[in-house]
């Protein structure tokens, strides 16, 4: 299911950078954006929660599992300190 909402999007894209020419960065944005998300997916699985709730390793996993959230991977992670697994 994921795999034909990426391809429908992706394609949907390329469609619209072929009729309007001018707005192709948008597709460009959009794809590099989707990376991001799913490499953020794949990286949630490997950190750890963190114990304090706020810090920059706290920040970075908040951030990362609000990418892999847009990527339809992560399934409510929360860095509170107080969740033992993601």
């Amino acid at each position: 299911m994921e795999t034909a909402v990426i391809d429908f999007l992706f394609s949907a894209l390329a469609q619209l950078a072929a009729q309007y020419p001018d707005a192709a960065w948008l597709a460009v944005a959009l794809s590099a954006v989707m990376t991001v998300c799913g490499l953020c997916a794949v990286a949630t699985v490997w950190m750890p929660v963190p114990k304090e709730t706020a810090g920059l390793y706290a920040a970075v996993y908040r951030w990362a599992h609000a990418f892999a959230a847009h990527f339809g991977q992560n399934r409510g992670a929360v860095a509170d300190g107080r969740s033992e697994t993601v």
